[in-house]
């Protein structure tokens, strides 16, 4: 269960990372907002 855990929370780090630079390329202006 170990090796399952750590692949999922790579995988989610890696969707979160993938969202917040994409969130950045598509609206730079709104990181003052938050």
């Amino acid at each position: 269960s170990g090796k399952t855990q750590l692949a999922h929370t790579l995988c989610v780090s890696t969707q979160v990372r993938f969202h917040l630079s994409l969130q950045n390329l598509l609206a730079p202006s709104r990181e003052s907002e938050m």
